[in-house]
């Protein structure tokens, strides 16, 4: 939509037409993408740059009275799961430098949560899949090593070990915390209801 009225302020004389709207749209469709393909760091760094055209359109957007409140409501949204991009060396993705943090994990949850508002409730038990493993890589391995498939699937193994004696003998169950119990329930959960795992757990998938 914001193509076509940049284009159609060109086509029109005695008004001045519009120059940054549809590199905000594209930026839009380039995040749009990122969020179906469940890619929660590529999403953040989708969601930045959207800003950021947003941000030096904000003049040519603030025109559009009919848009100004659905704007508001769309760069809020933006802002709780943009992620900046890191600094890297030559040659590295951009997501290598993303440290694995509390933070991060909240933003991810955020992700999660709009795929819930939308319904779109494969994403979401896709994206929460991931931040469960994340989430025992932080707390119990190396955070430094969370994106790389070995790492990954270390968690993985960990969470299917506990997910097994919490549906096994009442013995083996008995040996598991309150927490890891719940945590076992909800890694169960979320499985049922997420994608197949690919040959490399968590990594090839979404990360």
């Amino acid at each position: 939509m914001l193509e076509r009225i940049q284009r159609r302020s060109h086509q029109r004389s005695g008004e001045q037409p519009f120059t940054r709207l549809q590199q905000v749209g594209r930026a839009l469709f380039d995040l749009e993408a990122s969020l179906a393909s469940g890619m929660p760091l590529e999403a953040g760094f989708e969601a930045h740059r959207a800003l950021e055209k947003a941000r030096s359109a904000e003049e040519e957007l603030s025109r559009l009275a009919p848009l100004r409140g659905f704007w508001e409501e769309l760069k809020g949204q933006l802002t709780s799961f943009a992620l900046p991009e890191p600094e890297a060396p030559k040659g590295d993705k951009p997501k290598k430098g993303v440290i694995l943090t509390i933070e991060e994990l909240e933003r991810q949850a955020r992700l999660a949560e709009r795929h819930l508002a939308g319904s779109n409730l494969r994403a979401a038990a896709t994206l929460m899949r991931e931040l469960i493993v994340s989430a025992v890589i932080l707390h119990t391995q190396n955070p430094k090593r969370w994106l790389e498939g070995e790492e990954r699937q270390r968690a993985e193994r960990r969470l299917g070990v506990i997910a097994s004696w919490n549906r096994g003998a009442s013995q083996l169950k008995k040996l598991l915390s309150k927490e890891q119990q719940e945590l076992a329930t909800l890694w169960d959960q979320v499985r049922e209801r997420g994608a197949t795992p690919s040959p490399t757990p968590g990594c090839a998938r979404t990360w």
